[in-house]
């Protein structure tokens, strides 16, 4: 009797448990174990699963990351090629004395680098084409007597801002996009050289100063080459936070802890908004965001009012890079936790996450699935003279996932 009564015992057992649904039973998570220096975090991993509590993300494959800085003291300039699981793809170096912020720009799957150089008593600017899948130089072109600051590209051409040598004037130089040909040059009036550029439709927009620190706003028809209108700046100043954007019928200026609208017209004010202790600027989803001394403040880009704001508790020195709905921020505060990653909801304002780091970083570059920052504290240098090591972390967790000594301090993505 006592052997029938096991026997059923163990045939009811057996039956709830083929009865039992595959979604009543638990899926271990495998341990994710990375070296030690690659998460620079105090928090334990966690695998969010609630969808209130992570960010929405579209995924998103660059075909590099490009990292470049001038190589020890020399100021020659280095690039990376890096590839989105951080092996490198592919370096190369652009000749020339480097005398002016090299800029970068990724357009139509294709590399462009601006440099301007000084050779035996002569100022030059190099415009460089490359291909950001193989590296290498489809062409490069030197313009003699053009100390060129700041581009950016429409359709097929490349506008240039700059002066002259060592002139005091500024100049609008447009080349073609696809063989660096000289198609134009315009003499500003006034001695204004361009910088922070924009364009919309066939104008383009720029803030723009003279040897004598006086500072305008100016829209230049790409059509006839000639200046629509020029204003003084409501900023009054150009500093290394000022940024410009397009929006609509106005054009932005932010700077110095004030964002203005501009009518893209005549230039005349559509408002303004004060935000004291702004160390950067971005824009996205129709609202400019001010990074303060301990805020992150949204202000929609119609009106000037403020959307919503994130407070942090002590001072803070904070970076963000956008990716979909979201802002991805990197911070460096005066009290411990010193170094964290936030994501915060762009729209609303809601904080995701908020990791405690154990390594600073000063930027960061929001791709699809995953962040990129160069590491602040360990064998840095912001101005890009040294190899630096790149961190990569999930979006969804705000946890490094790997890192390698890749980088050079400064770096954009290739289309």
């Amino acid at each position: 009797m006592r052997l029938v009564c096991l026997y059923l015992i163990v045939l009811c057992l057996s039956v709830i448990a083929c009865s039992k649904s595959p979604a009543d039973t638990p899926t271990p998570t495998p341990p994710v174990n990375p070296p030690a220096d690659t998460i620079p975090t105090t928090n334990p991993p966690t695998n969010p699963v609630n969808t209130d509590t992570v960010p929405t993300l579209v995924e998103y494959t660059p075909k590099g990351l490009i990292s470049f800085g001038t190589v020890g003291g020399t100021q020659q300039l280095f690039i990376n090629c890096i590839n989105p699981d951080l092996s490198v793809r592919w370096t190369a170096n652009l000749p020339g004395n480097i005398i002016s912020p090299y800029s970068f720009v990724s357009n139509d799957h294709y590399i462009f680098m601006l440099t301007s150089t000084y050779i035996t008593g002569n100022t030059r600017t190099n415009l460089t084409r490359m291909d950001p899948a193989t590296g290498q130089i489809l062409f490069q072109k030197i313009y003699d007597n053009l100390y060129g600051t700041s581009f950016t590209l429409k359709g097929d051409s490349v506008l240039i801002g700059g002066s002259p040598g060592n002139s005091t004037n500024g100049v609008i130089v447009i080349v073609d996009k696809n063989s660096g040909n000289l198609l134009s040059t315009t003499t500003l009036p006034g001695g204004y050289r361009p910088a922070l550029m924009t364009v919309d439709g066939n104008k383009l927009y720029f803030q723009a100063s003279t040897v004598g620190v006086t500072f305008r706003t100016m829209a230049y028809d790409l059509t006839n080459n000639s200046v629509i209108w020029s204003i003084p700046p409501p900023l009054q100043t150009i500093n290394t936070d000022s940024k410009v954007f397009s929006y609509g019928g106005s054009l932005i200026a932010a700077g110095n802890g004030k964002v203005v609208a501009m009518s893209k017209a005549d230039g005349s004010s559509i408002w303004s908004a004060t935000v004291p202790g702004t160390t950067n600027y971005i824009y996205g989803n129709d609202r400019i965001y001010s990074f303060t001394e301990n805020k992150l403040v949204a202000l929609d880009a119609a009106s000037g009012a403020g959307s919503w704001q994130w407070q942090n508790d002590t001072t803070m020195y904070s970076r963000g890079s956008f990716e979909g709905k979201n802002v991805f921020v990197m911070i460096t505060q005066n009290a411990a936790p010193y170094y964290q990653f936030l994501s915060i909801n762009t729209l609303t304002g809601k904080l995701y996450y908020r990791r405690a780091l154990s390594k600073g970083f000063e930027t960061v570059q929001a791709v699809g699935r995953y962040s990129y920052a160069f590491n602040l504290k360990d064998n840095i240098d912001h101005l890009g003279n040294k190899p630096t090591k790149l961190f990569k972390f999930d979006n969804r967790t705000g946890f490094a996932v790997d890192s390698a000594m890749v980088g050079y301090g400064y770096f954009g993505v290739a289309e």
